[in-house]
């Protein structure tokens, strides 16, 4: 029990304004009490107003307001005012028990204790016949439409920002989905800025699938799962297994470095060169030709399908970073009979032919896909009987990339 003492120089001078505010944030904050069961005896101290309003000649923050006539018994002021001081201004911290953790310490909430070392995480734990439930969900029901596309569009549940080049600002780790976005008609996930999203490097080194977890089981995946391996190959999941372990699942690769790419066809087709010489365009600096008939023999006739002539002048046929090109091959004005094989710049020749001739004088087109080194490249050999050999013609259609 809390003794009071009687003496009139104990009691301070409150600001009236000041103190009838706070007299009715503490009744509020008594009525908490009593229906959460935490109560204690406060003496109620009712103000009485005269009916009249005189100003308030005090020079505090109130100077200028005008105040009702206040007055309270001394055991009502008294226990006003210590309450008003455990208040801080109109709040009360209630705290059942101590937190494990210092202040300023990292807490852990649904953990049975808050270590300092650990990590500020929400958890929830549950059996493994039980099935789990996401630790937090983040919903938003706030519409409103796009201020470019105005087309409808609904809020965020969650937004994620990670400062720094490494900063994350969304981080999911579980054995089943890390993050996980669900929509109707809207986003499931979306990244803005420069429009990346970052895979981690996919293990053991392969496709999804190269391996069993044990003899006739493999790791299983989804339909539409995506996949970055260990060489740089990005796989889609076609046909998952997760009702059937003991097949793998069916992965296509959409890239990397021992695929073509798409193919992008050029709006018409470009002259990257032509061995007659004089060559058709002699104003062309950038065109490439004129080199005359290529004979049967060891000899290799390197051309660049980089740049192409499209009538006005030499523009670019195949981007950089293409690893193929869709090119029309024509042999003309040939002699004796033999054929051409067209490889990427500085690939091993197995013995295959593209094009072929029987006689002189003959003209023939075909439309053919060969492979193009980093400059963008190919290699052109001929082969025949003794003296054969041919005018030959490159115009290109398109590139995978």
């Amino acid at each position: 029990m809390i003794e009071e003492a009687a003496t009139p120089q104990d009691e301070p001078t409150p600001d009236l304004a000041a103190l009838d505010a706070l007299l009715r944030r503490i009744e509020r904050l008594e009525e908490i009490l009593t229906m959460s069961g935490l109560d204690v005896p406060v003496a109620t101290a009712q103000a009485e107003t005269s009916g009249t309003r005189t100003p308030n000649t005090s020079s505090g923050p109130f100077a200028s307001d005008v105040v009702p006539d206040v007055s309270m018994s001394t055991t009502a002021r008294r226990r006003f005012l210590k309450l008003a001081g455990t208040a801080a201004a109109g709040s009360l911290v209630f705290r059942p028990t101590a937190a494990a953790a210092a202040d300023g310490a990292n807490l852990v909430i649904g953990s049975t204790t808050n270590q300092a070392s650990s990590a500020t995480s929400l958890k929830r734990s549950y059996s493994a016949t039980s099935t789990p439930e996401p630790v937090v969900t983040f919903e938003s029901l706030a519409t409103g439409s796009d201020p470019v596309t105005l087309l409808p569009r609904s809020g965020d549940g969650a937004v994620g920002i990670g400062l720094g080049n490494s900063g994350v600002g969304l981080l999911g780790i579980s054995p089943g989905y890390g993050v996980r976005g669900e929509s109707a008609s809207g986003y499931a996930l979306s990244a803005g800025g420069n429009g990346r999203l970052g895979f981690d490097v996919h293990t053991p080194i392969g496709p999804p699938p190269s391996g069993e977890l044990s003899p006739g089981v493999f790791a299983t995946y989804r339909a539409g799962d995506m996949i970055l391996d260990g060489v740089g190959s990005m796989w889609a999941c076609t046909t998952g297994n997760v009702s059937t372990p003991s097949t793998p699942a069916v992965f296509r690769r959409l890239s990397g470095p021992a695929t073509a790419g798409q193919l992008h066809l050029l709006p018409s087709p470009k002259r990257a060169y032509d061995s007659r010489p004089p060559f058709p365009n002699p104003g062309d600096p950038a065109a490439t030709g004129g080199d005359g008939p290529l004979a049967a023999g060891p000899s290799v006739r390197t051309v660049s399908v980089a740049l192409g002539w499209d009538g006005t002048a030499s523009t670019t046929a195949v981007e950089v970073g293409a690893t193929a090109a869709l090119i029309n091959l024509t042999i003309t004005q040939t002699v004796g009979g033999g054929f051409l094989a067209v490889v990427a710049a500085g690939a091993t020749w197995a013995g295959n032919s593209t094009t072929n001739w029987s006689a002189s004088n003959q003209t023939v087109a075909l439309t053919t896909i060969v492979g193009v080194d980093a400059q963008r490249r190919i290699d052109v050999r001929a082969r025949g009987g003794t003296g054969a050999s041919s005018q030959f013609i490159v115009d290109v259609i398109g590139y995978f990339r």
